[in-house]
């Protein structure tokens, strides 16, 4: 599974990439650190998965799946 990544805290994002690749076939693809580079990123790897935090500056994690959507 080709997973998207998206959190604000790099410890955070490093800490859930390495419980996520645990699985055989799980990778992570792709990082951002806020809404706005998610929707940036996204229409480039289009992940199959994508976890992302809620509260985010820039623009929050809500904001940015709604938008995610729509691509």
């Amino acid at each position: 599974m080709r997973i998207f990544l998206v959190d604000d805290n790099a410890v955070a994002r490093n800490a859930i990439k390495a419980a996520l690749q645990r699985h055989r076939d799980w990778v992570v693809v792709a990082e951002a650190r806020d809404g706005r580079e998610a929707l940036e990123t996204f229409s480039d790897i289009r992940p199959e998965l994508t976890v992302m935090d809620l509260t985010m500056p820039e623009m929050n994690g809500l904001e940015a799946a709604g938008r995610l959507t729509e691509l």
